[in-house]
């Protein structure tokens, strides 16, 4: 997601993008303190994702090794929903022996 807010060179929050609206004082105030509240979130995003990343690439080496553990489990979810949904609709044939055996 693209960052909207900075800080600004007197400490404050800077916004990346211009307002061009008309407001009053007590209007001015709640935008500022909506442009922090959004700073705010900004930083924590940030910061959540680099330690979960970090967090998972240091579980499972790199991230390429990452990726390919979530594309697995996506696949893993896709599959067990396939076949939850079949039962449900008796669609799903379970049979009394393995394929390839002698009856």
């Amino acid at each position: 997601m693209e960052r909207l807010t900075t800080t600004s060179n007197k400490g404050g929050v800077a916004l990346t993008f211009d307002l061009d609206i008309t407001c009053n004082k007590s209007e001015t105030t709640k935008i500022l303190k909506l442009a922090e509240k959004l700073k705010e979130y900004e930083d924590f995003e940030e910061i959540f994702r680099s330690k979960m990343t970090d967090a998972a690439c240091e579980f499972l080496k790199d991230k390429e090794e990452f990726a390919r553990w979530l594309d697995r489990n996506k696949w893993i979810a896709k599959k067990c929903d396939e076949y939850a949904r079949a039962e449900e609709q008796k669609k799903l044939l379970k049979l009394p022996c393995a394929l390839g055996d002698w009856v």
